[in-house]
């Protein structure tokens, strides 16, 4: 994952599709092929941070495939052409569910969830919510930790306001009233496809 991340240099101008513009975006840079057929175009300008995760998922399983087969193309154990769309909307949240892209890949097989957070790996995929009720997705870089190393925060890779790279966000706690809502973090670790 974190390979396929450096691919996307800091100093590309895209920037974060409008929040009211997102239901009707793939949020995607580059066009999304699976099986050989493609799916959607992308916009190399805008995306939006289900979108391009999606994008950094897929753009990794090509990685493993090329690495094992030769051949970027790869299939997904268990999705076919009419369930690709399936599992896109569920990566994307679009039912509501807020655990979004870990269940989107649990439930397929594609992922292992990681309970622990001590147990985060470096591109780890992350669905995580703020006390505001907004959303983020992200591939997981490394945890903040305080003095008495407390896990305070968490590095990341995604768009963000200010286009595509890395950020951090801090975890609310207690008394706290912005910031990551502790209880609403959720950790995947893909699996290679196949």
């Amino acid at each position: 994952m974190l390979a396929r991340v450096r691919l996307y240099p800091a100093d590309r101008p895209v920037t974060m599709v409008p929040r009211q513009r997102q239901a009707n975006s793939m949020g995607v840079t580059r066009d999304i092929f699976y099986l050989g057929e493609k799916f959607w175009e992308g916009d190399p300008e805008h995306a939006h941070c289900s979108g391009l995760i999606f994008e950094v998922y897929l753009g990794a399983c090509e990685d493993w495939s090329r690495e094992t087969t030769g051949s970027a193309r790869f299939s997904l154990p268990g999705v076919d052409l009419n369930s690709f769309r399936a599992l896109q909307r569920a990566f994307y949240g679009t039912d509501g569910n807020e655990r979004t892209l870990v269940d989107a890949l649990v439930s397929r097989g594609l992922g292992i969830e990681v309970l622990d957070p001590e147990d985060a790996r470096p591109g780890d995929l992350v669905q995580f919510w703020r006390l505001d009720g907004t959303g983020h997705s992200v591939v997981f870089l490394d945890w903040i930790r305080d003095g008495t190393q407390q896990i305070n925060g968490l590095r990341f890779w995604s768009i963000q306001g200010g286009g595509i790279g890395e950020a951090t966000g801090l975890i609310a706690y207690d008394h706290e009233t912005t910031g990551i809502d502790r209880h609403r973090i959720y950790i995947v670790r893909a699996l290679p496809p196949g």
